[in-house]
């Protein structure tokens, strides 16, 4: 299809510039991190996986190191530290890679080879998460394989596979209620129990057993994290991420404002305007967007800007609408779709904001992190309102 050659084609160009601007800044001007690399620092390369790995090695990941991640998640890193280190890391590398890969090559199969390669292996949000060594790229193997079922009607291993999903991060039970709008009511069941089963049956094998773990849970201990502090906090520091929190807190700091709110109170008035923003933006979503990608796209949208922490690694979610439009009849809007969607796919770390540092230590955060947040709310306002006014030609044409 013609708007998978010109996707492909914008994602490349743009992976050879940043290619060649952060060459000619680190060889010949050698400036070091940031301006060296459109990724995470180079110190701390694949800590993500490692710091994973080490927490699980002693079955007491809540007890002992007040790990920041949901039962199920801890308990596949169980697995992985039963390996020695260098071979798990291989492994899983391998899975998420050859994972990520697969699902382009299955849902472009009529494509050219050298277009699906690209698409694979050259956007940001898959470099990043390999980079980082974060468990994103498997979530986001379990999501993708969820829209797949769901679309072949094989709902209730969508149903299972979405519930292994929230298990591992509670944020894509966002997509649950697109059972309950097909009346697919069994298979919910089925998504629910899965869901607590992956969650708690992993804290029986922790030290300590389930009761303390379950509680520590509850408490929410396992998310009293320093690092949130600082990116929720009055400072200039930032998350190098995609959430509407993020990208309020960068204003703030922009235009010097920081210094005289309260973000305990800003960060409660968040959560009570994404709670009141929720309601009809799902209610939009679920129940009067009828294509079935732009749905996917909506809910996407959503689990990315909504939490108050959200990092770059989990861009690689847009893949779940973006596979989806590019198989869709081509619209006469398609432009529009292909070249947002490429933009949010290719570094874009070109200018860096003084003064704002992330958990790296330096001034890394860059007009991309901005960009990006600007990008998914433009194609939400065009979603939105190209489908209130495609209903209301609709209604005009039918009376």
């Amino acid at each position: 299809m013609k708007k998978v050659s010109q996707l492909a084609t914008l994602v490349l160009t743009g992976f050879i510039l940043a290619v060649v601007f952060h060459y000619f800044q680190s060889a010949y001007l050698g400036l070091p991190y940031p301006y060296n690399t459109f990724l995470f620092t180079p110190l701390d390369r694949f800590a993500d996986f490692f710091v994973l790995y080490r927490v699980n090695l002693d079955l007491n990941p809540y007890l002992a190191h007040a790990c920041a991640q949901y039962p199920f998640t801890n308990w596949l890193f169980v697995l992985f530290s039963r390996m020695p280190e260098a071979p798990a890391f291989g492994l899983y590398t391998l899975l998420t890679i050859v994972g990520f890969a697969s699902l382009i090559f299955f849902f472009l199969k009529e494509e050219p080879a050298p277009n699906k390669i690209i698409l694979a292996f050259l956007s940001y949000p898959f470099l990043f998460t390999i980079d980082r060594g974060n468990v994103e790229g498997l979530l986001y193997v379990l999501l993708a394989l969820f829209v797949l079922f769901f679309l072949q009607k094989r709902f209730w291993q969508s149903a299972i596979l979405l519930g292994l999903a929230g298990a591992m991060k509670i944020y894509p039970l966002i997509f649950a209620p697109l059972f309950l709008i097909q009346k697919r009511y069994k298979e919910t069941g089925i998504l629910i129990l899965t869901f607590l089963f992956a969650s708690l049956l992993p804290l029986f094998f922790f030290q300590g057993g389930f009761l303390a773990n379950l509680q520590f849970m509850l408490q929410g201990s396992n998310f009293v994290n320093p690092i949130y502090d600082l990116f929720l906090g009055p400072t200039a520091f930032v998350q190098r991420g995609v959430s509407l929190f993020t990208f309020l807190k960068i204003l703030l700091i922009q235009f010097g404002w920081i210094d005289g709110v309260d973000m305990g109170i800003l960060l409660k008035g968040y959560f009570v305007f994404i709670i009141l923003f929720a309601i009809p933006y799902l209610f939009y979503a679920f129940f009067i967007e009828k294509t079935f990608w732009k749905q996917i796209a909506l809910l996407t949208f959503g689990m990315l800007l909504f939490p108050h922490i959200s990092a770059d690694y989990k861009l690689i979610h847009l893949f779940l609408p973006i596979l989806l439009f590019l198989t869709a009849p081509p619209k006469r809007d398609d432009a529009i779709y292909w070249i947002a969607f490429g933009l949010l796919l290719i570094p874009k770390a070109y200018f860096f904001l003084p003064n704002i540092q992330s958990d790296s230590g330096t001034t890394d955060i860059s007009i991309g992190v901005v960009l990006n947040v600007l990008i998914m709310l433009f194609l939400i306002v065009y979603i939105v309102f190209t489908g209130i006014q495609s209903r209301k030609e609709a209604s005009v044409s039918a009376s």
